[in-house]
């Protein structure tokens, strides 16, 4: 281990890149590692660049469990749930314990301290537990949906490929997320040591260069197995779940945290089923066919939501201000 310098002049540890590896693998999963590895700040900050290619590992687990499962039970629905808990397994519930975390705060907590207080605990709430189950459910029915896996280069088909390819561009949310946002002290004011000081300036530590190799090598493996017009479309999903958990994590925490990552990579992963399990060229034939009764269902939706837009914005400050009451 080296040290090298930052803008402030602070001397900030350097490592080997094969030690960095190991830290983002025992970071991210329950493989064991070398005993020189361990969770430094700094290692794990500068190891987002292999996030993805963790990602890549968990999902070829997954994938390979998928297909024995799929070997044993006719029922899709059987070898989608052994894929999730294989998942689980291998990366001890990592992420999806700041989900739930996540959820908890930012659905009980009113202002920014009740928000970070709630996901301090350890406990699982109510939103938590309803967020758990509509997530697993929704992974399992779409990959479910995706059906048997068949590989091919550039051509794969089906929720092995899938699971691959999810896991991989859905770790490319935390690189993202830390170079773009400000790391928010989640111990509000509390010295919980050198390893939360050292998060506070993940802007300074991780570049950009490990951020675009991180995304670069999430592309290859979705080109691989998807080719690149599906990746085009899976990576611009993936993309609109991390601009759009940035903005929201800025307005709500003023920043990002662990737990807010773990969510973000959550929701981009079932993201990418979602995408790959849509029936796109259905409803592009049934589009042609029958225009209108196609698009009854989504202008009805788009009433609803411009319904409430208006009554929130316009109706309700009106509503405010007067003195009906």
């Amino acid at each position: 281990m080296t040290v090298a310098k930052t803008n402030d002049e602070v001397d900030v540890p350097k490592f080997t890149e094969l030690r960095i590896w190991f830290t983002a693998v025992g970071f991210l999963t329950r493989l064991p590692c070398p005993t020189w590895c361990d969770h430094h700040a700094v290692a794990i900050m500068v190891g987002a660049a292999w996030y993805p290619t963790v990602g890549a590992i968990v999902g070829t687990w997954s994938a390979a469990c998928h297909g024995a499962a799929s070997a044993i039970w006719s029922a899709g629905n059987v070898a989608a749930a052994v894929a999730s808990a294989a998942s689980v397994w291998m990366t001890g519930c990592f992420h999806e314990d700041g989900f739930g975390d996540s959820l908890d705060g930012i659905g009980g907590g009113w202002t920014k301290r009740e928000i970070l207080t709630i996901m301090q605990d350890s406990r699982v709430g109510s939103y938590a537990a309803v967020g758990f189950a509509l997530f697993f459910v929704s992974k399992v029915a779409l990959l479910t949906e995706l059906g048997e896996s068949q590989w091919s280069w550039g051509r794969s088909m089906g929720a092995g490929p899938a699971l691959v390819v999810a896991h991989a561009l859905a770790r490319t949310a935390p690189p993202a997320l830390l170079v773009c946002l400000p790391y928010v002290d989640e111990t509000q004011g509390k010295d919980k040591g050198e390893f939360y000081r050292w998060l506070g300036r993940c802007r300074d530590i991780l570049n950009l260069r490990r951020v675009f190799f991180a995304i670069a090598t999430s592309l290859c493996v979705s080109a691989g197995l998807l080719g690149v017009a599906r990746t085009v479309i899976c990576a611009a999903s993936v993309a609109m779940v991390v601009v759009g958990a940035g903005i929201y994590g800025q307005h709500m925490l003023g920043g990002i945290m662990g737990d807010y990552m773990g969510a973000t990579t959550c929701m981009a992963e079932i993201t990418v089923y979602a995408v790959l399990a849509a029936d796109v060229e259905g409803l592009s034939t049934a589009f042609l066919d029958d225009p209108w009764k196609t698009s009854v269902p989504f202008l009805f939706l788009a009433g609803i939501v411009a319904t409430l837009v208006t009554y929130c914005n316009f109706f309700l400050p009106l509503l405010n201000r007067s003195k009906c009451w």
